[in-house]
């Protein structure tokens, strides 16, 4: 498995992205969830039931959901940095009017179709960057994927986890509005600071054509890695939900209990982020750590309640340390999702650019989002049904049945040859055809072949200001297709490179019938055949003097 890099490896423009980014998802984060400790206490004023007052905070999740699909298609059209911006603006803007509506509306008729708006708006933005970031992140550090997946959950969680102290000491402060206010500030103004490193990504180009889903999420591994993301994201919901009435009724706790216990969770979240990138690689790469934390949460889940079939009663102590061994599980989990679906992206043959990226980052987040809606709707009725120790228990089972199926896919690798782990997409194509050119004697305008990964790089002649004029073929024996080659738009984002990617097995194709091109070759250009026709032609050299010779 390729190994992920260290962070302190990034170069000093890594670094600085990287901190501007996290820094946007952070603020984000506090915009988002600032209406945890605010909304049910002014709903209630206004008369607002406690089902509204649910489904206002899952209709965000939903909306997230659904918007993230159309987010990874456009991200490829108007760029990384242009989304990012679009969707802290309204974000922000959806919170100021949040502020504003609970302050001035006048009852349940005005307060509930606007706050349903508003969140919906709300959680727009919030795929909007979510998708942006996940991308940018996957674009710009591709040898770092698991290190700045960390960093960019840890960013997402201590904003969960700082924004309820904050905006219950501003709404004491003076009153529901000044929280989002606030917040929306903060936001805006990471915002400007964040857009000098956001001008500077790589092979950010406005393409005419979109990542497509279903290639991709049609693998039987890539669809269990969404549908394991999914999982756990119902179930850290479910348990964030409702371990604070369990907690109250075992043990008698209060809101201040349940408070310092989850506050030891994001604790203990953060520290094992970085832990979790370090074991990746002792434990065999992603499957492995996805199963593994998968039985982990499973039957910690199991021992929560504990499950009725356990005639056992706990001391609150070991309910906590319960629930600590859950939130480690998560934490592993959750880090593995994006690298994984990369590693798919790359094997199943999906170019490296912003509308793979975009694409995978919209999967993942789009099943995360889902679970954060589904799971609270979904344990909530079990709970009313079955009680909350059985309902651990199915939610246990669940996770079990999936460590399961992953053990399974990484005997099927494994059997099959795949390597697990984190996909190093080509990012030094240049820098091998030189070295390669220089050991080989081939000069820069001949053909070039060289193996990386499932793909080969194919070299398809000189450049110049106006654009690459050769072409090469894509395509098996029966199918023919021209690719032009621009500067600044090719998939190694090298402006004025001259490498084309096409699949490892056209090269096959071609190397096969080698002997017999070259004659047909020579034999269409004297009978004034089109050489486009021909899959094999030999490159074309383009003189100084704007004209072209075999």
């Amino acid at each position: 498995m390729p190994e992920s890099k260290s962070l302190t490896t990034l170069d000093r423009r890594q670094r600085i992205l990287l901190a501007a980014v996290c820094g946007l998802v952070f603020a984000e984060s506090l915009v988002l969830t600032i209406v945890a400790p605010l909304l049910p206490i002014t709903a209630r004023e206004k008369g607002v039931s406690n089902f509204e007052v649910g489904i206002l905070f899952g209709v965000a999740w939903l909306a997230s959901a659904l918007s993230g699909i159309v987010h990874g298609k456009l991200l490829s059209r108007i760029t990384p940095k242009s989304m990012s911006i679009a969707g802290c603006v309204v974000t922000a803007l959806a919170a100021v009017g949040i502020g504003l509506a609970g302050e001035f509306s006048r009852g349940r008729v005005e307060f509930l179709p606007s706050l349903l708006v508003l969140r919906i708006i709300q959680g727009s933005g919030f795929s909007a960057i979510a998708v942006a970031v996940q991308a940018i992140l996957s674009a710009e550090m591709p040898e770092h994927g698991l290190g700045v997946q960390a960093a960019y959950q840890g960013s997402v969680a201590l904003g969960f986890t700082l924004s309820p102290p904050i905006a219950g000491g501003l709404y004491a402060a003076n009153g529901f509005w000044l929280p989002f206010i606030v917040m929306s500030v903060i936001l805006v103004i990471i915002l400007v600071i964040a857009v000098i490193p956001l001008r500077h990504l790589k092979g950010q180009v406005v393409q005419h054509k979109s990542g497509q889903y279903f290639p991709l999420l049609l693998q039987p591994r890539a669809l269990l890695t969404v549908a394991h993301s999914l999982v756990i994201a119902a179930v850290f919901r479910f348990f964030e939900g409702f371990i604070p009435v369990h907690m109250h009724e075992q043990f008698g706790w209060g809101p201040a209990e349940v408070a310092w216990l989850f506050t030891v969770c994001a604790v203990v979240f953060l520290i094992f982020l970085p832990i979790w990138v370090k074991l990746n690689s002792a434990l065999m790469g992603n499957v492995a750590v996805m199963s593994w934390c998968m039985y982990m949460s499973g039957f910690s889940l199991i021992l929560l309640a504990p499950a009725p079939f356990i005639p056992v009663e706990y001391p609150w102590w070991i309910t906590s340390l319960v629930c600590l061994v859950y939130i480690i599980s998560y934490t592993g989990a959750i880090v593995t999702n994006v690298p994984d679906l990369n590693f798919i992206a790359g094997k199943t043959g999906y170019p490296d650019n912003y509308g793979t990226y975009g694409i995978v980052s919209a999967s993942v987040n789009g099943a995360l989002t889902s679970g954060f809606f589904s799971g609270p709707f979904i344990g909530g009725a079990l709970t009313d049904h079955i009680g909350f120790a059985w309902t651990t228990v199915v939610f246990g089972l669940i996770q079990c049945v999936f460590g399961l199926l992953l053990i399974a896919r990484l005997i099927v690798d494994r059997v099959l040859g795949h390597k697990d782990g984190t996909v190093g997409l080509t990012r030094q194509i240049s820098k091998q055809l030189s070295k390669a050119g220089v050991e080989s004697g081939v000069e820069s305008s001949e053909m070039v072949y060289l193996e990386h990964n499932d793909h080969t790089q194919y070299n398809t002649g000189t450049s110049d200001d106006k654009g690459i004029e050769n072409k090469a073929f894509d395509g098996s024996s029966d199918v023919k297709s021209p690719i032009s080659c621009d500067p600044g738009k090719l998939t190694n984002n090298v402006p004025g490179s001259t490498t084309c990617d096409i699949p490892k097995s056209h090269v096959e194709t071609e190397n096969s019938g080698s002997a017999t091109t070259e004659s047909t070759a020579e034999t269409s250009s004297d009978s004034g055949v089109d050489d486009t026709e021909h899959q094999n032609t030999a490159p074309m050299k383009q003189t100084a003097d704007g004209s072209k010779s075999n």
